[in-house]
């Protein structure tokens, strides 16, 4: 179901975004890092804000979905946002009243704007796996870095290992769920207790759920071995990657929005 999408799962959805080639939105995701993170502004974040924003409604994944994906994000958030404003001092004191807080109010400008970046980050790079499939992904990255293999980069074998990370990621949040919903059925509560006791309940998951995914590995390395799969060989695709008109028009999209951004606000 679409209310139980792990972290990195794919939404095979119909939507402009899904219609992309791979490498124009792994491009895109690269381009719109880099306007991110390019100046720690208050104008740039809000100017990355709103393409970040299209693309989201866009993915046409529904606000359910992105609440319960970003949520999951909150506490790196807060904690990120918490060391940026009690560890930088210098600046002008924040004042209650009479008290004076321990933060000051640059400490809090550059806090909330890097948790902002940061969290426009994480949108976009949701983006681009709910709209993007592991199998179109690791293609999309295997045909960008072909240039490395003038290298002798094996970059065949590297696309093989971002398909099977992207894949085991989300089968591993699966495996934690199904354990911790087993355990919930025989009346372990993970949400009372001490934090030590909390802590040693949770630690307690980690060896049947590594012990599952260790299980799915063997189960596809047998599968792929039956298959003929061979590191290195010569594979081929059964529906190759071609740039269409959409694709062109994303790029020159983009193109125009980072020829704005860094004429407007440098």
């Amino acid at each position: 179901m679409k209310s139980d999408i792990t972290i990195g799962g794919y939404l095979p959805l119909d939507s402009v975004l899904h219609g992309l080639d791979p490498r124009t939105k792994l491009l895109g995701l690269i381009a719109m890092l880099a306007s991110i993170f390019w100046s720690p502004v208050p104008a740039g974040v809000l100017a990355t804000a709103v393409p970040i924003f299209i693309l989201a409604v866009l993915s046409r994944a529904g606000w359910k979905i992105w609440l319960r994906s970003t949520y999951r994000f909150a506490v790196m958030l807060a904690a990120v946002l918490g060391l940026n404003v009690f560890f930088r001092t210098q600046g002008r004191p924040v004042f209650m009243g009479q008290w004076e807080l321990p933060i000051t109010w640059e400490g809090l400008e550059i806090g909330l704007i890097f948790t902002f970046q940061i969290m426009q980050a994480i949108v976009a790079a949701l983006v681009l796996t709910f709209t993007t499939s592991p199998t179109e992904m690791s293609r999309g990255v295997e045909l960008l870095s072909k240039p490395l293999k003038r290298l002798r980069v094996p970059v065949d074998d590297l696309g093989m290992v971002v398909l099977l990370a992207m894949r085991f990621v989300p089968l591993l949040q699966q495996e934690l769920n199904a354990t911790i919903e087993a355990q919930k059925s025989r009346g372990v509560d993970f949400r009372k207790g001490r934090l030590s006791t909390r802590a040693g309940n949770l630690v307690a998951l980690l060896s049947p759920a590594l012990s599952g995914a260790l299980r799915r590995a063997d189960l596809l390395a047998l599968a792929m071995t039956a298959r003929g799969f061979q590191p290195g060989g010569t594979r081929t695709q059964f529906k190759p990657l071609k740039f269409r008109r959409a694709d062109r028009t994303a790029v020159g999209v983009l193109l125009l929005f980072l020829g704005c951004r860094l004429t407007l606000l440098p």
